[in-house]
């Protein structure tokens, strides 16, 4: 097993018009997909997206943590500070076509029952309306942090 360290993690700035982009794109083809092998892979292309997205947050939030003074963390911090917001409104709307989908039965025999209890318990945790509300309260978060450090 090949066992990944801290220090072998390379934090990369996601790309926020790509990203938008791939949502409309992935939004538009699960609405075109008829078949339940093409539902399965466009959610595993999320998920993939998830991964990589989250990956880059976390190392934005530990090396902000590690350096409040540091003006490239505090830039990488904020900028994902604004994105989620959009991101996990962007999640709000595929999860909810994957969970209202025809073949819903088909995929939760694929991915397990499990996800899909995750998923729709997700799917009551955001709103799109309170996005700038989570953008303000992130942003005293990390004032608080400064403060502390």
């Amino acid at each position: 097993m090949n066992t990944t360290t801290f220090d072998q993690l390379t934090y990369s700035r996601p790309d926020s018009s790509m990203l938008e982009a791939a949502h409309t794109e992935r939004m538009v083809q699960w609405a075109q997909s008829t078949e339940i092998e093409r539902q399965l892979q466009l959610i595993r292309e999320w998920d993939a997206g998830q991964i990589e997205y989250e990956t880059s947050s976390s190392l934005a939030l530990i090396h902000y943590r590690q350096a409040t003074d540091s003006p490239d963390a505090k830039d990488a911090q904020e900028f994902f500070d604004n994105l989620t917001p959009t991101i996990l409104g962007h999640n709000i709307a595929f999860l909810t076509e994957v969970t209202q989908s025809e073949h819903r039965d088909a995929l939760k025999s694929q991915l397990g029952e499990q996800v899909f209890r995750l998923w729709e318990s997700f799917l009551g945790t955001f709103d799109p309306v309170i996005a700038d509300a989570k953008r303000s309260e992130s942003a005293l978060g990390n004032e608080y942090s400064a403060l502390l450090a």
